[in-house]
């Protein structure tokens, strides 16, 4: 006999998508979508249909591996937490706790997999990711919190009413696949959709209007923009006058822009950067949604900075159809409990930069990282510069890694734990990026005989440790604690949450009222909480990083729809693909399909070469996430940061191509 259970993604998407989950005799055979969820409406991607193959698949892990040599034994969980337990005790007795490192990223969502910094808090503070660091997205976090005070988005509903959207460094059609609706509302209503990117993306095919802009050039872009628009009389006085603060220096700042060097730096001809400010500065309401494309630079949170400030003077801030919407941290406002509450035990807390991890194990003193914990994170084919994170790991003594599979990093750890699946355990589920819903995802099935998922086994640890001020409480009363602000916040039963998507209504436009969280309650053109954090207090055009001699092109590493991240490459075979211009191919006599090698500062990527209309002259092309058996891009990327929120400038990156054979095991690790 079948039943169908309301579970959800744990992926980190911009989507947080609901569904249904059929499950016969104790396994899950369908995964459906939510056709109820008020984002999903019944359409869930492949990789969310993938959750099935992932859990049964063979290679799954299910017993914890212990390195003995070359190889790995099966040893039993009780071993393995006795082990875990004499090696942070051995640490903590020997070096203290900042010998202890803890990696983990977003590899999955749910609220239940946060313990793990709880429980590293309860140790008196570990050596952990800076607080304002990130790989993938902080620079537009702290660019906005600087200019609004907080980064709230408009709804996907809200933005349909847009008469002028700029989906600018994004690409729904693969990465956000719900928000074609919001797309087609706005072209269906008369109104038009311009998608800025340096490739042209299945987004640009949906969007009435292309502007390709060179990789690097967005502030460029951004500043052009303003001139034009204050040069043509597009400011919206009332608003700039009476809710923001600065736009004197601001204003001063973009009529010292060089428009002469605006071709080159966009790699746009001037009348298109006219056209599109004539077009933005007319229409209201007008809407930008921005993406992360346009902040994995060194001069990333500057170009957010740049672009919100476009939507400042045109008074398209607080309206509905309006805004810069970069991500939509509504319910995450209201998540506290005994995690944050444990923030004040870490007081011997050290931090490092997400992006320089291996750097820091590798030149750590005073102590040395001395034992290692990695969960929800795939470092070695995700952090910049892949053969230094593999030396740091080397490095260190004892290396935790929590997987559901064998991945490039688990291979590296000397203890391998399974993971438990999402449909194995109850959770609740939400992004703060894009879907403003809050989802419960029940229990649908049993985890493999004797798997332990992460809230127990840190239960366990902590026990074994005598964490006496470790909240050793069951799951529902932890879930429950966690949202005690946001059920008193809006009169709610704890258990309503889990009989339905909840939304925070009053978030659908952010800003209505004017009053925004910066220090003045004005957006900022000028910031004192900018120049706090070291950073520049107006509203500036930085140019970034421009070349790098003896690299002339740019290396990009996108997304793909059908992978996030590393998580649905571990089947894939076949080297990876570098998208080369073809002016670039012409200059090089390439042809798709020979043999190329990609040569950064960092290293070597063996690659088949695809000459490609889509891709700009400068710039190459190659997905991210595949794993070292096939060829890792991180190889290539050096571990620069942005100064905003110490996120990873990926695509500051420049390479060289050089044909060559393919070796076919050159790059196995």
């Amino acid at each position: 006999m079948s039943k169908i259970i309301r579970s959800a993604c744990p992926l980190d998407c911009f989507d947080a998508c609901g569904f249904l989950v059929k499950v016969e005799d104790g396994k899950v055979i369908e995964v459906k979508g939510d056709p109820e969820h008020p984002v999903t409406r019944g359409a869930i991607c492949s990789k969310g249909r993938a959750h099935i193959e992932r859990m049964y698949s063979q290679d799954r892990l299910k017993t914890p591996l212990l390195k003995r040599g070359e190889g790995f034994e099966e040893i039993t969980w009780n071993d393995s937490i006795e082990i875990i337990t004499d090696k942070i005790k051995h640490v903590m007795k020997k070096s203290g706790p900042q010998a202890i490192m803890h990696i983990f990223d977003c590899g999955y969502s749910g609220l239940s997999k946060s313990v793990d910094e709880m429980f590293f808090n309860h140790l008196g503070g570990v050596s952990v990711p800076s607080s304002v660091g990130s790989l993938c997205w902080k620079a537009g976090i702290v660019a906005q919190k600087i200019d609004f005070g907080s980064p709230k988005g408009h709804s996907a509903d809200d933005l349909s009413g847009s008469k002028y959207m700029i989906i600018w460094g994004r690409n729904p059609a693969a990465t956000n696949i719900h928000f074609a609706r919001a797309i087609k509302a706005v072209q269906k209503n008369g109104g038009k959709v311009v998608c800025i990117d340096p490739f042209r993306t299945k987004t640009a095919a949906m969007a009435d209007w292309h502007v390709q802009v060179k990789p690097g050039g967005d502030g460029a872009l951004a500043f052009s923009v303003a001139r034009i628009l204050i040069e043509k009389g597009y400011v919206d006085q009332a608003f700039v006058e009476n809710h923001t603060l600065g736009y004197k220096d601001y204003f001063e700042a973009v009529m010292a822009f060089d428009m002469s060097i605006a071709e080159e730096r966009t790699g746009l001809p001037l009348e298109v950067i006219e056209r599109l400010a004539d077009e933005y500065g007319k229409a209201k309401p007008a809407s930008i949604v921005l993406g992360y494309g346009m902040q994995r630079y060194v001069n990333g949170g500057n170009n957010i900075r740049a672009i919100d400030a476009l939507g400042a003077i045109t008074g398209n801030i607080g309206i509905s159809g309006g805004g810069v919407t970069y991500a939509n941290k509504s319910i995450a406002m209201y998540v506290e409990g005994y995690g944050p509450e444990s923030e004040s035990l870490a007081l011997q807390s050290r931090t490092y930069k997400p992006a320089q991890a291996a750097s820091f194990i590798l030149n750590a003193c005073d102590p040395e990282v001395e034992f290692l914990w990695i969960a929800k994170a795939n470092p070695v084919v995700q952090v910049p510069n892949t053969d230094q994170m593999i030396e740091a790991l080397k490095k260190t003594d004892f290396c935790v890694v929590v997987d559901m599979f064998m991945t490039d990093t688990a291979r590296e750890a000397d203890l391998v734990l399974p993971a438990t699946s999402i449909f194995e355990e109850s959770d609740f589920i939400y992004s703060s990026m894009y879907s403003p819903y809050l989802v419960y995802a029940n229990k649908c099935v049993e985890a493999p005989d004797g798997m332990i998922g992460e809230y127990e086994l840190f239960r366990m640890l902590a026990e074994r440790l005598a964490l006496e001020a470790y909240p050793n409480v069951e799951r529902d009363v932890f879930f429950e604690r966690a949202f005690k602000p946001l059920t008193q916040a809006f009169d709610l039963e704890y258990e309503s949450l889990k009989t339905a998507p909840f939304a925070i209504d009053v978030e659908a436009v952010p800003w209505a009222n004017r009053v925004f969280d910066t220090p003045s309650g004005k957006f900022e053109f000028v910031s004192e909480s900018a120049a706090a954090l070291g950073l520049e207090k107006t509203t500036c055009y930085d140019p970034g990083k421009l070349n790098e001699a003896g690299y002339p092109l740019r290396l990009i590493t996108p997304h793909d729809a059908s992978s996030m991240h590393s998580q649905h490459y571990r089947n894939h075979d076949g080297v990876p693909k570098v998208h080369v211009s073809p002016e670039e191919a012409q200059a090089q006599a390439i042809v798709s399909g020979d043999a190329v090698e990609v040569i950064s500062r960092t290293g070597r990527l063996s690659c088949e070469a695809v000459v490609d209309s889509a891709i700009l002259q400068g710039t190459v092309k190659i997905i991210e996430g595949t794993w070292r058996r096939v060829g890792a891009v991180n190889t290539l990327t050096e571990p620069l940061t942005c100064a905003f929120g110490d996120q990873a400038a990926y695509y500051d990156t420049f390479v060289k191509l050089s044909k060559t054979a393919f070796v076919k095991d050159a790059q196995k690790g």
